[in-house]
Formats: C-alpha cells, structure tokens, sequence
C-alpha cells in the first residue's frame, strides 16, 4: 500500500467494509515515517468505500498523535480512531522504558 505495510488488515465476508490498523510506541509516534503513512492509510478506499483506520499509541502519545493527524489532515475524519493503551502495559517493568 503506496509501499507502507499495515500492522493489521481487516475485511467484512461481503467485502463492504475494511479496516487498516496500526501501533506506534511512545518513539515512534511523530516521525515522518509515520506522517507518511497515516496520511496514505487515512486516505485509502476501495470500491468507493473508505478505510476505517484504528491508531494505538501509548497513553502519553496522545497529544503528539493528535499533532500529527492534525498535521496530515486527519483529525476530523471520522473512519480514523484512536486507541488509547495504558503505559503500564507497554512499560518495561525492569527498565522503565518502552518496550
């Protein structure tokens, strides 16, 4: 997809809808990897029907995911969705850090 691979593709049986996901850590939130790709995935349709796009980011990543979809033009569309993961799961919990 415009050389950018989803985390997650999904398709109803009738092939009326579809839905593109993707996780980001705290790291990789705002870079312009992701920029691209959010942008191109929020855009994408087929058969006329939009993609339903589901973003998971940490819980503090939330303003700078917000940033960038605002950034990318994305932020009001509503076939894009936002979810939001609690650090104390994707915390290291020896380190403290991301894993």
């Amino acid at each position: 997809m415009g050389g950018y691979r989803p985390d997650v593709v999904g398709v109803t049986l009738d092939s009326a809808g579809w839905a593109l996901g993707e996780a980001k850590s705290y790291e990789d939130v705002d870079t312009t990897h992701t920029r691209r790709q959010l942008g191109l995935f929020g855009r994408l349709t087929s058969r006329g029907v939009p993609a339903a796009l589901y973003v998971a980011v940490p819980l503090t990543s939330r303003n700078a995911l917000e940033r960038v979809l605002i950034d990318v033009g994305l932020s009001r569309r509503p076939t894009v969705h936002r979810i939001l993961i609690p650090d104390c799961l994707v915390l290291d919990r020896e380190s403290h850090a991301y894993a």
